[in-house]
């Protein structure tokens, strides 16, 4: 029996890490993912919602050079959209992810157009505050502040502490990785005014250069 669902955007952020439930399924083994995906094409069609699924997570997890990585993601942007339209979250998926590799490579105009792309998606899909939605909205923070916008960055981590603290708790590690990054911006950007605010509520936060 297949799984139901294989994904997890808040976990793929990371770029490394994939889903717990899909890896116990098929021992992270790339000959399984294939026969998932196949299993999938077969019996709901290429392009079902599921055998688009299963092809996110062969690409992920299969060794290939990372061009070849991203014309396969931008060759599955085109079928999910096709298929599934930008609302479905294998599509913004694949979006969040395409947009990691353009961010990795320096191409930070297009990592911020699949980033903005990704969350559109996500926000008019998920419930306010999703953890998967403010992950884009990290990425994106973190975008800007690499280009020295420090004042967009600012707004974008604000947003994203705040949707945090509202949905996980202040204690939550996701919570507490967003000021992490979010002082590094206020430092480098020089707003000690609100540095020190942020230092004040959150005193067990490090200041990690991201």
């Amino acid at each position: 029996m297949w799984p139901t669902s294989l994904r997890n955007l808040s976990e793929l952020a990371s770029g490394n890490v994939f889903n717990e439930y899909f890896q116990k399924q098929f021992n992270g083994n790339e000959e399984d993912f294939q026969r998932a995906k196949e299993g999938y094409e077969e019996q709901l069609g290429r392009d079902n919602e599921k055998a688009l699924d299963a092809a996110f997570f062969l690409i992920t997890s299969t060794e290939i050079t990372r061009d070849e990585r991203i014309e396969k993601l931008r060759d599955l942007l085109k079928r999910c959209e096709r298929a599934l339209g930008e609302k479905n979250a294998v599509t913004f998926e694949t979006l969040n992810l395409l947009g990691i590799k353009m961010d990795e490579s320096g191409e930070y105009e297009e990592a911020i157009e699949y980033y903005e792309r990704a969350l559109k998606g996500s926000e008019r899909t998920l419930r306010k505050n999703h953890p998967s939605m403010l992950t884009s909205v990290m990425n994106i923070a973190v975008v800007y502040k690499i280009q020295k916008d420090y004042g967009k960055a600012e707004e974008l981590y604000q947003r994203a502490l705040e949707g945090y603290e509202a949905q996980l708790g202040k204690d939550h590690k996701s919570t507490m990785r967003c000021p992490e990054n979010y002082l590094n911006c206020l430092n480098v950007g020089g707003n000690s005014a609100r540095l020190a605010e942020l230092r004040k509520a959150h005193p067990n936060a490090h200041n990690y250069d991201v």
